[in-house]
């Protein structure tokens, strides 16, 4: 076993990532554990950092690349398509903006309804439909 074990909750089907912060200087340790990228993350990795990192803690999965799509738009298609019908017709996504910042998620209606109600959790706004720029980037409010 390398690192900490996963826990049982929440069941995750396909995790992601956008990009890398400019605080990360390119380190992308923790991509290993993603299902899918798009290549303007991919085209931001120092592997030498990463590696460099990954060697230090003596486990190599955290730093092994993911399916890379060319756009986040085509990500979404393929997360989404992947998952089973009824999953598919109601999908639960949650997207955050980056790892250190998890006060502020966008979530689908599916999702909303789960949390409703937990303490520490209220719905600001929304439903909004996502929404991509010319190149296929996705837009948050």
């Amino acid at each position: 076993m390398e690192g900490v074990e996963e826990p049982p909750t929440p069941r995750i089907h396909t995790l992601a990532a956008l990009d890398l912060t400019d605080a990360s200087h390119g380190n992308a340790v923790g991509i290993g554990l993603c299902d899918l990228t798009v290549k303007r993350l991919a085209d931001k990795i120092d592997f030498g950092a990463m590696y460099a990192n990954s060697i230090t803690a003596t486990f190599f999965n955290r730093c092994k690349l993911p399916m890379v799509l060319p756009t986040d738009e085509r990500l979404f298609q393929v997360a989404v398509g992947t998952l089973h019908d009824k999953a598919r017709a109601n999908p639960r996504l949650c997207i955050v903006r980056d790892t250190l910042h998890l006060d502020r998620l966008w979530v689908t209606p599916a999702l909303a309804r789960d949390v409703q109600g937990r303490e520490g959790v209220r719905v600001v706004s929304g439903p909004h439909p996502l929404r991509f720029d010319e190149q296929g980037a996705l837009v948050l409010p």
